[in-house]
């Protein structure tokens, strides 16, 4: 652990006291010592490349995912520049349980906006995590490289990073998908060509000239000394084995509260109900609704608040319901699921 935290698991006892129609709440914390008490890395913990980090109570209720992994996991590939989600240099892959099917998801995200306390549970890969000079690269980054894609070499971080993740989500792409999927990746070198033809090259009908084009990689690539294939860790593993047998398990999304050293407080909830129970609780202290946090790049926040409430365990708000000839989305359905749904 990187340091320590008061983290409880909390519960409501309703006293049913009926006041005209009104309902009073009765909050009721744990002892320090109750056995319910959630310990630090179970309530703040992710992973970063396979290695688990804590998240210490010392740093800002604000701190990023971006400035925890540059700074904290002291991992610089990762970049940081407009701070605002616009231009796709620090994206990294997340990969978390979808609250409402249990499924595995894996997507790109935007550090710079995405807050690390939010990030309890979640396996993050960076570009040192799929691979290097001395590890072999990753054929995401080999067919980069050779297809003349990297100039300055600031934007190229987040543009591989995305593409490995688009590759993750959906195997099979078409050069119109590939291109639709970086309208979020600036780059002020290169006017696009070459990186978009480099990752086109992996679309289901890339022309032949383009594959040609990209094909002679193998001197970038580690090929698996077990199989005589490219290596299915990406370069990533030591040899020992050449199966990713990692499995990101579901989080404790038990309602719980960390509070921090400056006084701020992170929640974790998994029920509708339980933020409004905390916004009762919060009366007319500054608060936030974590989700996407993408807002953050548009309306800066007035820092610090006093209550921040991470709704993405949330399963009824991830959920698509149709009954009755209507559509129900769930408040924190992405726009990639909704077009994906429709």
């Amino acid at each position: 652990s990187v340091g320590s935290v008061r983290s409880e698991t909390f519960g409501l006892k309703r006293s049913t006291a009926m006041v005209g129609t009104g309902t009073s709440l009765e909050w009721t914390f744990p002892s320090p010592t109750s056995s319910k008490m959630v310990g630090f890395k179970e309530a703040s913990t992710l992973v970063i490349n396979g290695k688990t980090y804590s998240v210490p109570d010392s740093l800002p209720a604000n701190t990023t995912l971006n400035e925890f992994i540059r700074n904290h996991a002291h991992l610089k590939g990762t970049k940081s520049m407009c701070l605002e989600g616009g231009c796709g240099a620090c994206i990294v892959t997340a990969t978390y349980r979808h609250p409402d099917t249990g499924n595995e998801l894996q997507h790109a995200v935007n550090s710079c906006l995405v807050p690390v306390f939010a990030c309890r549970g979640w396996k993050i890969t960076t570009v040192e995590g799929i691979g290097s000079k001395t590890k072999g690269y990753n054929d995401v980054q080999a067919r980069l490289a050779k297809g003349n894609g990297s100039q300055c070499g600031y934007c190229s971080v987040g543009m591989v990073m995305n593409m490995y993740s688009l590759m993750k989500t959906k195997p099979e792409l078409t050069m119109k998908e590939i291109e639709n999927s970086f309208g979020g990746n600036l780059c002020r070198c290169t006017g696009y060509r070459p990186i978009l033809d480099s990752f086109k090259s992996f679309a289901k009908d890339a022309p032949k000239w383009l594959v040609d084009k990209c094909a002679d990689i193998e001197d970038l690539i580690t090929i698996c000394p077990v199989k005589k294939k490219p290596c299915v860790r990406n370069g990533s593993c030591t040899g020992e084995s050449c199966e990713d047998t990692e499995v990101v398990d579901v989080c404790d999304v038990s309602l719980s509260k960390i509070t921090l050293q400056d006084g701020n407080n992170w929640y974790h909830v998994s029920e509708k109900k339980e933020i409004f129970e905390i916004l009762d609780m919060c009366g007319d202290s500054d608060y936030m609704l974590v989700g996407g946090n993408t807002a953050h790049g548009v309306y800066r926040t007035k820092y610090p608040l006093a209550h921040y409430i991470n709704v993405n365990n949330v399963a009824q708000l991830h959920s698509i319901v149709e009954a009755g000839g209507t559509i129900v989305l769930g408040a924190n359905n992405t726009l990639t699921t909704t077009m994906e749904y429709f």
